[in-house]
């Protein structure tokens, strides 16, 4: 299941969609289309490139470890795994 991570005055929201069920994408759609189109907000896409690298905090056997790439979007993916939306910043007193 993929899930966006909408931070608000409440902490963040985390409503999901499945990419293989076509309603819940569209309702993810239009929830990103709100809090990113409409409301000027930014979003992250993760996404996992399922490729595992050396790291050289541990040793032996099975001492590697998932590689993730994150990048800002301006459109909804429904293939990307988590999109963390950061509400635009508001100034003033």
């Amino acid at each position: 299941m993929h899930r966006f991570r909408i931070m608000s005055k409440r902490g963040d929201d985390q409503p999901t969609w499945d990419p293989a069920d076509e309603g819940s994408v569209a309702v993810a759609e239009k929830i990103f289309d709100e809090h990113v189109t409409k409301l000027g907000g930014a979003a992250f896409a993760t996404y996992a490139t399922h490729a595992a690298v050396e790291t050289p905090v541990r040793e032996g056997p099975g001492a590697t470890e998932d590689v993730r790439e994150t990048r800002r979007i301006t459109s909804f993916d429904p293939l990307a795994e988590e999109i963390v939306v950061v509400p635009r910043m508001q100034g003033g007193c």
